[in-house]
């Protein structure tokens, strides 16, 4: 596995535009540019794993996007 992941770097879009930037190489964008991502703080993501670790019952098989939908950025922003 490489440093861009396991499946192109859908997971790890700013260690994939580092890499980019650091070997003066075009950005890749997943899909085309389709995809979105949210960016979070670190504190508010800490937050949010913390909260589910608290409370496993209710985290435990669910799937949670805690980005800010304010913060959403595509290849057209």
């Amino acid at each position: 596995m490489g440093i861009d992941g396991p499946s192109g770097c859908v997971p790890r879009v700013l260690a994939c535009f580092s890499n980019n930037l650091l070997r003066r190489e075009p950005l890749k964008l997943v899909d085309g540019g389709e995809s979105q991502r949210t960016f979070i703080y670190i504190k508010d993501a800490i937050e949010a794993v913390l909260l589910m670790i608290e409370n496993p019952a209710r985290a435990n098989g669910h799937i949670f996007n805690v980005g800010n939908p304010n913060n959403e950025v595509t290849s057209d922003s």
